[in-house]
């Protein structure tokens, strides 16, 4: 198969949008897809995240047919790191990790340094999403190796923007910062498609950062330079996460109204891109301001909703928090054994993933709902 006939074979496959067609289709083929075609099928599912998840999977799976045909190593790898891609940004987590640390592997023993890094940077991002943080930075230092002896920049910062993500998600703000500011600083005089999108992240994360550290006025300006950022470059989906955090800001600010208003602009534009993780996010925080509001009732049916998203993603910090919201809307409303049972389910998951903050805020609930009984 030419260089020419394999970029029309590729054309021609990604009409096709079922597997079973898609295996058709190659077997029907003058000759045996290559290992370059494996990876030229790598490529265009990564093009294909996250706009159109459903037939990145559909590639992912005829990558893993095109794999056994082969039965080489190196096929295997960059096949099952696609399926795990796929599934990483469908947030189906627990499904991805498999596949990436079977890749991680079959990179290591080909010897491409390179393409460990990467492949562990995924991983580690992926496990967060599972709370498994400990194995998270664990990875770190394996996959800082590969990609400092790759002389992988790029993928260096995303390592820093991974690692700022789980020191985040644990509490340790300035920590997190620190990456991030790293990270920032290896993209610098940075003019591609891949740093733009990096840099929207690290803009992003930042704002977070700097809103739990009280530093309002900071993440604001953090929020709004990298909605223009996003807009400029023609990232809709990470405009549309900035305009999430601006509705925080407003939230935290007393802006009720404001924030619900983006909230629903926001969570209409990722159901349209069918993002089940990130309409359950704009639930959960319209859940958390209509606590704000004394719209018990409707916080919880709107907790209880995004709680079911989440469990089904096994995205555990969020299930807690959505528990922690519907236990304090049932408090409010003199639920006292849906309070407790509500409240109790997130300290245990909230104790197991070590995050003392939260633990400390249902503690403070359930102290108040014992104090009434």
């Amino acid at each position: 198969m030419t260089v020419t006939n394999a970029e029309d074979f590729l054309a021609g496959l990604v009409q096709i949008r079922d597997a079973a067609q898609q295996r058709a289709f190659i077997s029907n083929a003058a000759s045996l897809p290559s290992q370059a075609f494996v990876e030229s099928i790598s490529t265009k599912i990564r093009e294909l995240l996250p706009r159109d998840p459903e037939l990145a999977q559909v590639l992912a799976e005829t990558n893993l047919y095109i794999a056994s045909l082969l039965d080489q190593p190196l096929a295997w790898a960059y096949a099952n790191r696609s399926l795990a891609q796929v599934l990483y940004t469908m947030r189906r987590s627990a499904e991805a990790d498999a596949y990436f640390e079977k890749a991680a592997d079959l990179f290591e023993r080909a010897g491409l340094r390179g393409e460990v890094g990467r492949t562990l940077v995924g991983q580690m991002d992926n496990l967060m999403y599972l709370s498994r943080y400990s194995e998270a930075l664990d990875l770190a230092e394996r996959a800082r190796a590969a990609l400092e002896e790759a002389q992988d920049v790029s993928y260096l910062s995303t390592l820093e923007i991974a690692l700022g993500n789980v020191y985040y998600r644990l509490n340790r703000y300035p920590e997190s910062l620190s990456h991030y500011d790293r990270a920032q600083q290896l993209l610098e005089n940075t003019d591609n498609t891949l740093a733009h999108a990096s840099l929207a992240s690290i803009g992003l994360n930042r704002a977070y950062v700097l809103t739990e550290m009280n530093r309002f006025d900071e993440a604001v300006q953090s929020f709004e330079i990298t909605k223009k950022h996003c807009e400029r470059h023609g990232l809709a989906l990470w405009a549309a996460i900035a305009d999430r955090g601006i509705s925080q800001m407003h939230f935290r600010r007393g802006n009720y109204s404001t924030a619900l208003r983006i909230l629903e602009q926001v969570r209409r534009r990722h159901e349209q891109l069918d993002d089940a993780r990130r309409v359950g996010l704009c639930d959960m925080d319209r859940a958390e301001i209509y606590l704000e509001l004394n719209l018990f009732a409707d916080a919880a049916d709107i907790a209880a909703r995004a709680y079911d998203i989440f469990q089904r993603l096994g995205n555990r910090y969020e299930t807690a928090k959505c528990l922690t919201y519907q236990g304090i809307a049932y408090f409010k409303t003199s639920k006292d054994e849906d309070a407790e049972k509500a409240l109790l389910a997130a300290r245990e998951i909230f104790v197991n993933e070590g995050n003392d903050l939260w633990v400390a805020v249902v503690d403070l609930w359930r102290a108040q709902l014992l104090t009434r009984q």
